[in-house]
């Protein structure tokens, strides 16, 4: 047995001593440090159980007293009483029902994890030692190797350069489709034409960029080629709009000497525009490129009766004398040949 399998062996071992002693401890402790223990909460609750019938019977009484005095000359004497099973009930001793409701509720909780992680302590031996015999790292048959030639009429990984060829032609064909919105001269500005102006003016290898949430992250992933590791930061729709700024600033701050970029729409600006103060005050250089269309586009078709009484996908604003204001540099952009320039 090697040095790995006794090592795992150790790990089971340990992990199953730890369950025991939890379990020992948990039904063999003795009394609590803290202010009270769970035997004692029993106690008391049956305690206050019985005070609480105890004074409910005196009340009872007390009242049958009082309504007796006050109608006695009127009122004769009541038909035998019949047992009402909605209201009668009947006392259990302690000793009949052994187990109060606190006490099985713990015990059940201890048991359901208990068989959690027996289940788990289980699938963890199965994953390490995958067959009975031959112990831990024994090599498992995944395959006849002729038969898996059979298979792939003996193709296999085909590394011949065929497969990367066959990619480039679906990809020339997409994009061919796409070239007339990367190359549109359409006022106002097409935001697909000014994310490929952007991608064949910088320098990718030394750029780091994201989108935002909504339309931004639609426009840019699809399109923006990557060309070296850890470049690019993409999400998804988990995250709130505005979140693309707080990334950029990161990136900034984790690599100084690249460009930091993210692209966001008005919508996101709204929410979190005020915190390129704080990359003003912390002299983070970054370039934020806000696409001002006035609405958020992406919400038309799914809130038309708000658009229609309070315009709500409508806003708008000078994001550029924004960012003067806060100390920042801005630029506005309406026609294409501003793009790169700016």
């Amino acid at each position: 047995m090697d040095a790995t399998s006794i090592f795992i062996i150790g790990i089971l071992i340990t992990g199953a001593l730890a369950v025991l002693g939890i379990f020992t401890v948990a039904f063999k402790r003795g009394p609590s440090a803290g202010p009270v223990t769970i035997q004692e909460l029993d106690v008391k609750a049956r305690q206050a159980d019985e005070a609480s019938r105890a004074m409910k019977a005196e009340q009872r009484a007390t009242d049958d007293e009082v309504t007796v005095a006050a109608v006695a000359t009127v009122v004769e004497a009541p038909p035998e009483a019949t047992a009402d099973p909605l209201t009668d009930q009947i006392e259990v001793t302690v000793s009949e029902y052994n187990v109060t409701r606190r006490q099985f509720f713990n015990r059940a909780l201890l048991a359901v994890f208990g068989l959690f992680l027996l289940q788990f302590a289980l699938a963890s031996l199965a994953f390490i030692w995958p067959k009975l015999r031959g112990g831990f790292g024994t090599p498992v048959n995944v395959g006849n190797l002729e038969e898996i030639k059979r298979e792939t009429k003996g193709v296999g990984n085909r590394n011949n350069g065929s497969t990367a060829a066959e990619v480039m032609a679906v990809k020339k064909e997409w994009l061919d489709e796409w070239a007339p919105q990367f190359t549109s001269v359409e006022t106002p500005l097409n935001q697909y034409r000014i994310i490929w102006d952007l991608m064949h003016l910088v320098d990718r290898s030394n750029t780091i960029i994201t989108h935002d949430a909504g339309s931004p992250r639609d426009q840019l992933a699809p399109f923006w080629e990557s060309v070296a590791p850890r470049t690019y930061q993409g999400w998804g729709k988990s995250t709130q709009l505005g979140y693309g700024l707080g990334l950029t600033m990161g990136a900034k701050l984790a690599e100084p000497d690249k460009l930091c970029v993210n692209i966001m729409g008005d919508a996101a600006i709204g929410m979190v525009g005020m915190d390129l103060e704080t990359a003003v005050r912390n002299e983070l250089g970054i370039l934020t490129i806000v696409l001002n269309n006035g609405a958020m586009a992406i919400e038309r078709d799914t809130m038309p009766i708000a658009i229609e009484k309070y315009g709500s996908v409508y806003q708008g604003g000078d994001y550029r004398a924004v960012a003067k204001a806060l100390g920042g540099w801005g630029v506005r952009v309406e026609r294409p040949e501003e793009i790169v320039p700016a």
